[in-house]
């Protein structure tokens, strides 16, 4: 039986590297007709090359130099996928060559519309499963289905290309008072001041009321509790100081959150753009290089076979 077992494992490994050897055979037989194209049209594959490089330095030089820079946004009404999508609305104007449409949307000049290349939202994503952002999906590799990588909601990157680095900071304000003007999110955050000032208030008064029984013979015998609204108050005096500090704790944190947030997103880290050009020379060349040689081989493969083609078209 063990012997089998042997035999079957050496026959698959013995299958997996003749196909192996097969899969290599192939390729090197298609690397070497492509090196026969290569050298027999390597005049037409000079042309290609001069174009493509001289395309790639046209690309990455005076104008069309793009600058980029990221702004970081904390959200407060709403979640980073709504503000994503009205980051990608923008965008699409720059993809449609729209700067005209762009401008009126961001209640900008014209000029400055034109000077936009991209503007793209990028998830912060959460790695600990602590609420904090330990990275930024500049690849989109992580989903929203993924439940170990989680994309947070309260926070977005927002990363902007330009022409020049010269109007980041009207770009800044345009893009905040973009996201505010939204009437969804105004109503949210309309929302959730009223809710905090109202719980405020509540917290204020259960304070007030804690005070006072402090000063009564009553709050001293009492073994059967006292109940406000918002808490169960303990009239054990340890227990009772506990929950005073409770209720200044929950009174400080939603005072910070009135005072800090009442905008309905706040930006966190400003753009920072630097002077060199994310559209680099070398990079351009490779990539205008390799188009060049893919579109050289289908005419390289066309002029080979072109008798073929042709007879084949004309139905000989």
């Amino acid at each position: 039986m063990e012997e089998n077992k042997e035999m079957n494992i050496f026959t698959m490994f013995k299958k997996i590297g003749l196909y192996g050897y097969a899969l290599l055979k192939w390729m090197a037989s298609y690397i070497g007709k492509m090196l026969q194209l290569t050298y027999r049209y390597k005049v037409l594959l000079t042309i290609f090359f001069i174009v493509a490089i001289a395309y790639a330095l046209y690309q990455t030089t005076g104008d069309r130099k793009v600058y980029r820079g990221d702004m970081t946004i904390a959200i407060n009404d709403g979640d980073s996928f709504q503000y994503a999508e009205m980051i990608n609305a923008l965008n699409q104007y720059v993809k449609d060559l729209d700067p005209e449409g762009l401008a009126k949307a961001l209640s900008i000049s014209d000029e400055i519309a034109k000077e936009v290349r991209f503007v793209k939202p990028y998830f912060q994503i959460d790695m600990n499963k602590d609420s904090l952002s330990d990275m930024v999906d500049y690849n989109g590799k992580y989903q929203a289905s993924d439940t170990s990588n989680i994309r947070l909601r309260n926070g977005l990157v927002i990363s902007l290309g330009m022409q020049t680095t010269d109007h980041y900071e009207e770009m800044e304000l345009a893009i905040m008072e973009y996201l505010a003007d939204n009437e969804y999110l105004q109503d949210l955050n309309r929302a959730r001041i009223v809710s905090l000032s109202e719980m405020e208030k509540s917290l204020r008064n259960d304070l007030a009321q804690i005070d006072s029984l402090q000063r009564i013979e009553y709050f001293k015998k009492s073994s059967n509790g006292i109940n406000l609204k918002d808490l169960q108050i303990n009239t054990d005096k340890q227990m009772f100081y506990f929950n005073k500090v409770d209720i200044l704790k929950r009174i400080n944190t939603i005072v910070t959150q009135l005072d800090a947030k009442q905008e309905i997103a706040s930006v966190t880290s400003k753009f920072q753009p630097t002077k060199k050009a994310v559209n680099k020379k070398s990079t351009a060349i490779i990539q205008n290089a390799a188009i060049a040689y893919l579109l050289f081989l289908l005419i390289a493969l066309f002029l080979k076979h072109k008798k073929a083609i042709m007879d084949y078209l004309k139905e000989k």
